[in-house]
C-alpha cells in the first residue's frame, strides 16, 4: 500500500531506542528454512498495534515465515509485545496460498470511506 519496508539480512543489530521509525527497523535471519523477521524500534503511535490500541518503546514483533515443501504454501506467524499496552503477547498464524492468478488491486484508497474509521 505504497510502504517500503527494508529487512536487513547481513547480520546487524538493532539501533540504539533513540533511533526510532514508523515501521520499526527489521533484521531477518534463517532458522534452517524459516524466515525470522524480528523488528524492533517503533516510534510511538496512537494507532499503532490494532484499534486504536497506541503503540511504545518496548514494542517488539517476531515474524516466521516458510514455505510448504510443495511450495503451494507459506505459513506466517506472529508474535507480538508491547508491555506499554498490551497484557500479554498477542500471537497468530495464518496460511498464504500462492495463487499467480490473482492480481493486486491498484485502487485507489477512498479517502471519504477511510475518514469514517479515524478519531478526533
Amino acid at each position: 500500500m505504497g510502504a517500503t519496508r527494508t529487512v536487513y539480512m547481513d547480520g546487524r543489530d538493532h539501533p540504539g531506542l533513540d533511533s526510532r521509525y514508523y515501521q520499526g527497523h527489521s533484521v531477518g535471519y534463517w532458522e534452517d528454512e524459516t524466515l525470522v523477521i524480528e523488528t524492533t524500534n517503533f516510534s510511538d503511535n496512537p494507532i499503532g498495534n490494532i484499534f486504536s490500541i497506541g503503540s511504545g518503546a518496548e514494542k517488539k514483533l517476531i515474524e516466521r515465515i516458510s514455505v510448504d515443501t510443495d511450495g503451494s504454501t507459506a505459513t506466517y506467524t506472529f508474535t507480538l509485545t508491547d508491555p506499554d499496552y498490551l497484557a500479554q503477547a498477542v500471537t497468530a498464524s495464518y496460511q498464504w496460498d500462492y495463487r499467480p492468478d490473482v492480481s493486486v488491486s491498484s485502487q485507489e484508497c477512498d479517502l471519504e470511506a477511510a475518514a469514517r474509521y479515524l478519531q478526533d
